[in-house]
């Protein structure tokens, strides 16, 4: 389902609920998503913790939209221009957990580079 749909969703997070779900990860790939999260948490009775991939205002309207939980691959964020500090903290202002996961493909060649080199490419 796509998580715009916010009747879909929170039916889809209802039938997981009832089956004894204990926490409900959506993927936020874009603004109408992000927009759909206060509404989608409004719904359900469970965490929503949202799986953010490329743009870090999608993670910032979903945390003032009042997810409970932000996953973030910070491959996608620039330090130099305050992204990530952004996010961290609105975050700790909130009360919001965050987890910083790590996947080879968003990784910038300069950090796979120097991993690679070093024999610690993870094959």
């Amino acid at each position: 389902r796509r998580v715009g749909d916010v009747a879909a969703t929170g039916a889809q997070t209802h039938r997981l609920e009832a089956a004894g779900c204990d926490i409900i990860r959506v993927a936020v790939p874009d603004q109408a998503a992000a927009r759909a999260v206060g509404a989608i948490k409004e719904q359900i009775h469970i965490p929503l913790v949202v799986d953010i991939h490329f743009d870090y205002r999608l993670a910032l309207e979903s945390v003032a939209a009042g997810c409970d939980k932000v996953r973030i691959n910070p491959g996608n964020y620039r330090t130099d221009h305050g992204e990530l500090e952004a996010l961290i903290a609105q975050c700790r202002e909130r009360g919001v957990a965050l987890r910083i996961g790590v996947n080879h493909g968003s990784l910038s060649k300069r950090v796979c580079g120097d991993a690679e080199r070093d024999g610690r490419d993870g094959k």
